[in-house]
């Protein structure tokens, strides 16, 4: 029996369709508002998938936020579906500033007994950001699409579940 190897000395990706919806119809967007660098991922394997026989899409808590580029799945797949013990966290959470709106996330990815690299944390550009979009979520847009004063549609309480569904994945390890 071969014997198992972590399968790139790299630890750092980037992912990919971050802007496109979840699974379960949900903005990934959003869920990257409620993310946080250091939250612990899960790594699925999608061999049926019509893009990439060899997609891996990463899962915070309930919710997909992204795959791994083409290029990388392809150098990661093969160990995931040998088995080889991982752990997975964001590593770092970027844009969601000036014109860089969209959020893209890196995620670490350690192998066997290796040790993840220390999360990116925002910077204070980005901190405010995240506050003010969190803030604008609580409030609805009218035909036009411009947010309505003073009204609530409930935007909020959707951010609030998917944060403590956030909140209470983290600190988790998984191994696939």
């Amino acid at each position: 029996m071969a014997e198992l190897a972590p399968p790139t000395k790299r630890k750092i990706f980037n992912l990919v369709g971050e802007s496109y919806k979840t699974r379960r119809g949900l903005e990934r967007q959003t869920v990257l508002l409620a993310a946080e660098p250091g939250d612990p991922l899960i790594l699925i394997r999608e061999p049926d998938n019509e893009f990439d026989p060899n997609a891996v899409l990463a899962v915070l808590g309930e919710h997909d936020i992204g795959f791994l580029s083409k290029e990388d799945a392809a150098v990661i797949s093969p160990a995931l579906d040998a088995g080889v013990l991982h752990t997975a966290q964001i590593h770092e959470l970027t844009g969601g500033v000036g014109q860089a709106r969209n959020y893209g996330a890196r995620i670490s990815i350690a192998w066997l007994s290796q040790k993840l690299p220390s999360p990116k944390m925002r910077d204070e550009r980005q901190e405010l950001a995240r506050e003010q979009k969190a803030i604008a979520l609580e409030k609805s847009r009218d035909s036009q699409g411009r947010f309505k004063k003073d009204s609530n549609t409930g935007c909020g309480i959707v951010f609030l579940l998917l944060l403590v569904s956030v909140i209470s994945f983290r600190g988790a390890q998984y191994f696939i």
